[in-house]
């Protein structure tokens, strides 16, 4: 009874200083006391999750997962190798290392749960979250689904959990600088270099140097193209399917070009 009473006062006395939008469906909120940090999620599912990793991407990063299946909430410590759907911490020899503070569905059925972790968990799953200081961070949510899909809403950006208002920061990350070039060049190369090469083909025949243009223009657009391709894959550890939809233009503009011109 004295443990019962002990924790209701606490949770009483505690009040969560901070806050932040990451995006429409997913609002977090948090406060940082001695070596543990107390978050607050609130999401806009109704029966779907919502999700926080403590880097830029899913490769390789530390996540938390707020699920609703309507009736209750279930929270649990991932940890993501890929695009791919995470596995738990305790799936992969670690430990969860969140503890169930408050909440669950709030009155309009949304998740509002609030747990909390030590800054420094020692667990090798768990990232070390700074306070004050900026650290990368990504988001996710999906509604309407009884497992981890494929998610609707995701974004990255940088945050300071802060302690003092002084401290607070917050940046969205817009399409990387690597996936930028990558669309860049597959541009460049599939829409006009391609192009030179059909051309030279198919109106040039009669001259003597179409064949060096041509076979030079899809040579170069080839070598490219796997050099490009390969620093991205690398970058990303991602399958084709699993791929942002602005890594695909460059492919799609490339492809309607060959179409035409053959």
């Amino acid at each position: 009874m004295v443990k019962l009473v002990t924790l209701m006062l606490t949770l009483s006395a505690l009040a969560l200083n901070f806050q932040q939008q990451l995006s429409s469906s997913i609002t977090i909120e948090w406060t940082v006391e001695n070596e543990s940090i107390y978050l607050c999620f609130k999401c806009k599912i109704t029966k779907g999750y919502c999700a926080i990793g403590f880097k830029r991407r899913m490769l390789d990063t530390d996540m938390i997962i707020i699920k609703n299946t309507g009736h209750y909430v279930l929270y649990d410590d991932h940890y993501s190798t890929s695009h791919y759907t995470p596995l738990k911490d305790t799936e992969q020899g670690g430990n969860n290392d969140l503890e169930f503070i408050d909440g669950g569905i709030d009155i309009n059925g949304y998740i509002d749960i609030t747990v909390k972790r030590n800054l420094n968990t020692g667990d090798k799953y768990d990232e070390i979250i700074p306070v004050d200081k900026s650290i990368e961070i990504c988001w996710a949510s999906k509604d309407d689904t009884e497992s981890l899909t494929l998610h609707e809403d995701c974004g990255s950006g940088s945050i300071v959990f802060a302690t003092a208002s002084i401290f607070l920061d917050f940046k969205k990350f817009g399409v990387p600088s690597e996936t930028v070039e990558h669309i860049n060049l597959m541009c460049t190369f599939w829409s006009i270099v391609t192009v030179i090469g059909a051309i030279s083909a198919r109106y040039f025949k009669w001259t003597s140097w179409w064949s060096y243009v041509h076979f030079l223009s899809f040579t170069l657009v080839i070598i490219v193209t796997v050099i490009s391709s390969s620093k991205q894959y690398k970058y990303d550890k991602v399958f084709l399917e699993t791929m942002e939809d602005m890594q695909l233009i460059s492919k799609t503009i490339g492809n309607n070009n060959i179409m035409i011109f053959i």
